[in-house]
């Protein structure tokens, strides 16, 4: 049997090692950690990997490019949209736990693998001469076709997600810089690419002419490429505490829609409008919640001993802000009164934004702009 490996093979093959290796730790770390999200991560990486094992060893291996183990490394592309979906609803919501319906999403994988299985059979048995019934040649054309379709889908529902997800945010949570997701939001768009790309090169291949093999191996290096920065993204990022996305009150529903709100909020009478203005403003008085960095509406709700969707709704109703901006506001403000205090002068503008409530820099620089158009440095005298 003649191996050949190029340097594209190698980066490949790399590629896949270092997938495989980082599923385990994540898998491990799951167990240890009850990172639920991480179980997905390291069934995503372990299917993207597999799948680019198939193509690396079918070009380390040319003489049997379609034996029954390259075959069958073909049948993890299948899962991977939706390992995807799976991963991104469990990490913005550590309370999330996949349930039977959710398993439904795999029911094609599994039904292509036992009519993969039962075709391999009857080649083995048939010596390579077996002629597929009329019901196997349109199951593998259907399941060929899901293959390309279903991957697409997933794509789409996890881009829809995480754009929900990111209007959700500032509704939610005071301080958003370290929960946007922003390495994930680069992954889909990354995947979309290979995606469309595999597409175009498909279609060229099958019917205008034979795409040239640096192609192929340009395709394997992007996806190499997403695989290590998958896994080292994937594993480095924490799972923030206390995120709940589609969740309210510990209880799970959907989350309320800004229409939704509206109307709640219009068959209020004026008076428990004006009623649950003045307890917030109080509670923002007497207790300055606005100093805890990482305060949610959960946290501003359960002080009034209300449900989320009311503060929200008066929140955007009465001041015209996400709870987001209406925090930050006071932070703000708070910020403006202290930069040029002849107590803080030996403290830098930062560490004033940190005792401020501010988490980070950046939060704060893009904070202070959107409430008044200046930078904090303009604040100085």
């Amino acid at each position: 049997m003649r191996f050949t490996l190029s340097i594209y093979n190698l980066i490949e093959i790399i590629a896949v090692f270092q997938g495989y290796i980082f599923a385990i730790l994540l898998i491990i770390r799951a167990k240890k950690q009850e990172r639920y999200s991480d179980y997905w991560l390291g069934l995503l990486l372990i299917t993207i990997s597999t799948y680019m094992l198939r193509y690396a060893m079918a070009d380390i291996v040319p003489e049997k490019p379609n034996s029954f183990i390259i075959r069958l490394m073909s049948c993890s592309y299948m899962a991977v949209g939706v390992c995807i979906f799976l991963y991104f609803k469990t990490q913005i919501n550590s309370h999330y736990r996949v349930t039977r319906k959710d398993l439904v999403h795999f029911l094609p994988f599994f039904l292509y693998f036992i009519l993969f299985c039962i075709n391999s059979v009857q080649i083995f048995r048939h010596h390579g001469k077996w002629e597929r019934p009329l019901f196997f040649q349109i199951a593998s054309w259907f399941f060929y076709t899901y293959r390309t379709v279903g991957t697409i889908v997933y794509w789409y529902l996890s881009w829809q997600l995480y754009q929900n997800y990111r209007k959700w945010l500032p509704t939610e949570r005071s301080d958003t810089e370290g929960v946007r997701f922003v390495w994930f939001k680069r992954f889909l768009i990354a995947i979309g690419v290979l995606i469309f790309s595999g597409i175009v090169l498909n279609f060229i291949d099958v019917f205008i002419f034979t795409t040239p093999l640096w192609l192929d191996a340009f395709q394997g290096i992007l996806v190499a490429i997403c695989i290590y920065y998958l896994s080292i993204e994937g594993y480095t990022y924490f799972q923030p505490e206390g995120l709940r996305y589609g969740t309210t009150n510990e209880s799970i529903e959907e989350t309320t829609t800004d229409h939704q709100q509206t109307v709640m909020i219009a068959k209020m009478p004026p008076q428990e409008i004006e009623m649950w203005k003045n307890k917030i403003l109080d509670l923002l008085q007497k207790e300055r919640l606005y100093l805890h960095p990482e305060l949610t509406l959960t946290d501003f709700s359960q002080h009034l001993q209300t449900h989320n969707k009311l503060i929200s709704g008066v929140i955007n109703e009465v001041f015209e802000k996400n709870f987001n901006d209406f925090i930050n506001e006071y932070r703000v403000n708070l910020f403006k009164e202290k930069v040029n205090d002849p107590k803080l002068k030996h403290l830098t503008m930062l560490s004033i934004a940190l005792e401020c409530g501010f988490n980070s820099k950046s939060t704060f620089n893009r904070a202070v702009k959107k409430a008044t158009g200046k930078m904090p440095s303009e604040f100085l005298k």
